[in-house]
């Protein structure tokens, strides 16, 4: 791998023409500079030919450009067996077979970041930034993302984890609306049936906590309870 410089790398026609949003490649590579400075915040270098045209990395190649960096980790493709045909391919494999990871697996992934964060630094004792502890917002700042995107992943990791069938669908909104619609669809059967097993029509008037303990495990298909007014939930333990 050697650094080249931007400017001179020459970039044809492409099969990828749309970039897309390129703002989190350009904080992720901002923030693994430093860390890996041989690799230059990339995961992965470009390809360039020997006469210095782009061959795959188009949108690492785009980031370094918009951020103003005048050296890009790259590998040079070259040599006898190197074809202007192995190159059309190799960037037809780089745009088309090897695809971006599925909307789960990215969740999946910020999910176990955020128990491992948490796992390390420990529970948070209430919300938000402030305090010690492991906060979603924490791990969201650390990831460089939104709190409520990071909860939105913890739901589609969920989903995924009772529907791993939701994995195919693209985007976290279709998986969490279609696992709730699944959900719906599974409670509602499951009202339907115990209905049939009839209603015991009995009140019984005494403290809860002892009155408990003569209901049967697993007998009980809905508690509806009234809290006191003005009872802030939240703030309790």
């Amino acid at each position: 791998m050697v650094l080249l410089k931007v400017k001179d790398i020459v970039v044809k026609d492409r099969i990828r023409e749309e970039y897309g949003d390129l703002e989190d490649l350009k904080k992720s590579i901002l923030k693994y500079r430093e860390a890996s400075p041989g690799q230059g915040g990339l995961l992965q270098a470009i390809g360039v030919d020997v006469k210095g045209s782009l061959v795959w990395g188009g949108r690492r190649l785009r980031a370094y450009q918009e951020l103003g960096l005048e050296e890009i980790p790259s590998v040079l493709v070259g040599g006898p067996m190197v074809t202007p045909a192995l190159i059309a391919e190799m960037e037809f494999e780089e745009n088309f077979l090897r695809k971006d990871l599925r909307q789960g697996e990215v969740s999946n992934h910020r999910t176990k970041m955020h128990a491992l964060l948490t796992s390390i630094h420990g529970e948070v004792n209430h919300p938000g930034r402030g305090g010690e502890g492991q906060s979603l917002a924490k791990s969201a700042e650390a990831m460089g993302i939104a709190k409520s995107t990071l909860f939105q992943d913890k739901l589609v990791s969920h989903a995924l984890a009772v529907m791993p069938e939701l994995g195919v669908l693209d985007k976290k909104s279709a998986i969490i609306n279609k696992f709730k619609r699944e959900l719906i669809k599974k409670i509602t059967s499951e009202i339907a049936q115990r209905m049939t097993l009839g209603v015991v029509d009995s009140i019984k008037w005494g403290d809860c906590r002892e009155l408990i303990k003569d209901v049967p495990s697993e007998s009980v298909s809905l508690w509806l309870t009234d809290i006191p007014y003005d009872l802030e939930v939240d703030k309790l333990s």
